[in-house]
């Protein structure tokens, strides 16, 4: 019995040892380099170029994915991207941040990611139509006095109304060394707080439209 048992028992193993090995060279086959390329669209949106090196042959699509680099939350959840041109595309709005662009191939359990910012984008709006606005910190001197308030400095930053056609809007607030101090990203708002240190900042304010594939920077 265990004479007859024996054979059978190493040609499943061989075989069970072969589909294994079949399947790792494969996966190994579709590991590759991702590199993603950040571009300017319209208005403050993103535009991301993901190119795959290291394939024999690059795959009609792709599953793609963003997370904040920082707190790990997904900005942009799973979706299809199809192969144009030898690379892959991504338009959308996102915030200015630090982003980790993750890509997964039908037949590969390798997941492959490439990091990337989108902060330099804030660059096209440092001459853009802006406002001017002091930002008041309310400070204390001690827990038993009241908090200082600077009579020159606003604590909350007027928006006025928006139009009825506006679905989103992206604020951003940039210091005197033009980096960006904070920003919104969301539907319209009359009054907004950030938190920064008191100072002076210029507001930038892109409008997007809801029924139409239409943007802007408000004029102040």
């Amino acid at each position: 019995m265990d004479k007859r048992r024996n054979p059978n028992f190493k040609l499943l193993r061989t075989i069970f040892n072969i589909l294994v090995v079949s399947f790792l060279l494969n996966a190994t086959c579709l590991a590759g380099n991702l590199y993603v390329r950040v571009r300017t669209s319209d208005c403050s949106k993103t535009k991301l170029s993901l190119k795959l090196e290291g394939l024999e042959k690059l795959p009609a699509s792709i599953i793609f994915s963003v997370k904040d680099t920082k707190t790990r939350d997904i900005v942009v959840e799973a979706t299809t991207l199809f192969l144009q041109n030898g690379e892959y595309t991504w338009n959308g709005l996102i915030p200015f941040r630090d982003y980790t662009a993750n890509v997964s191939i039908l037949g590969s359990t390798v997941l492959l990611e490439d990091k990337f910012t989108n902060k330099n984008l804030l660059l096209q709006f440092l001459d853009a139509s802006s406002r001017i606005v002091p930002i008041r910190n309310s400070e204390k001197k001690k827990d038993s006095e009241e908090a200082i308030k600077p009579s020159n400095l606003l604590e909350d930053v007027s928006l006025g109304s928006f139009s009825p056609n506006i679905g989103i809007i992206h604020l951003l607030l940039i210091n005197s060394n033009n980096k960006l101090a904070n920003q919104y990203l969301g539907s319209p708002i009359p009054v907004w707080r950030p938190t920064v240190p008191s100072g002076t900042y210029k507001l930038v304010v892109v409008e997007y439209y809801k029924a139409e594939p239409k943007c802007g920077v408000r004029s102040n």
